[in-house]
């Protein structure tokens, strides 16, 4: 589309700014200007999915700032310092550009069934027709917008991702599952091969109970092929399990979801009584 739907009102109004100045005798040439550069901003396109580019420490904030033995190094958000500016998405995972940003890692739980006594983790299976990691399994991811604080985006990520009501993501208490020194998020270094992509981000860590009238509220995007609900202990045997560990895009995030299961264990005991669950769930 050559023009956004405010593009055109922008233009209409810039018109009738350039008749007013030539009224009033402001030079034609000058005018046309102003005018070829207001057009130019009202009909470019905005950053796809725009985030923003930090540094960490002294450390800078590129792929090279980091060797693989920083992969899920704890992250002090205090020292991670934003760049005060917006990178899209993709030119933050390209290959020569690959840029320090936030986002997020959910582990959705629901409450233990009757059948099992277990909680169990929300898992989706990515399309085949996606760009990164198609068909794998995870967890909901969401990369965070500029200055967004990490809660923020888990909500943003509850309502875009899985399709649930504003209202009913309001009522949640997701807990950020930290550190030992209270780190909130760790870093993901990763390369997606096959795409020539490549993954830099300070990743939290987040768990969100639901509660059960929530769950059949759940409609994946478009992204999504498949769920399932995984007991802590089905996940543990994924992990374990070379041929089922394949499922997940790569071996790094298979370690992030080792590292999840590990903040689950410590957080959210995989047997809880409805008192503990809710207990948990409003940290």
């Amino acid at each position: 589309m050559l023009f956004s739907p405010q593009g055109a009102p922008r233009l209409a109004a810039a018109g009738l700014e350039l008749r007013t100045w030539r009224h009033q005798g402001v030079g034609g040439a000058l005018a046309l200007v102003m005018l070829a550069l207001f057009g130019v901003w009202a009909v470019s396109p905005p950053l796809n999915h725009p985030t923003e580019r930090y540094n960490y420490a002294d450390r800078g904030g590129v792929w090279a700032s980091f060797g693989p033995g920083d992969a899920l190094m704890p992250l002090s958000d205090r020292r991670l310092s934003p760049r005060s500016f917006a990178v899209g998405i993709s030119r933050a995972h390209g290959h020569d550009t690959a840029v320090l940003h936030r986002g997020v890692w959910i582990a959705v739980l629901r409450r233990p069934l009757p059948s099992s006594g277990h909680m169990q983790v929300l898992m989706l299976k990515r399309n085949q027709d996606m760009a990164t990691c198609p068909g794998a399994w995870g967890l909901v991811g969401e990369h965070s917008l500029p200055h967004e604080p990490w809660l923020a985006t888990t909500r943003r990520a509850l309502m875009e991702e899985l399709g649930l009501p504003k209202s009913v993501v309001a009522a949640q208490r997701p807990l950020v599952m930290r550190g030992e020194r209270g780190e909130a998020s760790v870093l993901v270094r990763t390369e997606y091969t096959e795409t020539n992509r490549r993954e830099l981000q300070a990743t939290a860590l987040v768990a969100v109970v639901l509660p059960d009238d929530i769950i059949p509220l759940i409609r994946p995007d478009d992204e999504v092929a498949e769920m399932k609900w995984q007991t802590y202990g089905e996940l543990e045997a994924t992990l374990q399990s070379p041929a089922r560990a394949e499922e997940l895009c790569n071996a790094d995030i298979a370690k992030l979801l080792r590292l999840t299961l590990d903040r689950l264990h410590e957080n959210i005991p995989q047997q809880n009584n409805p008192r503990e669950v809710q207990r948990v769930s409003l940290r």
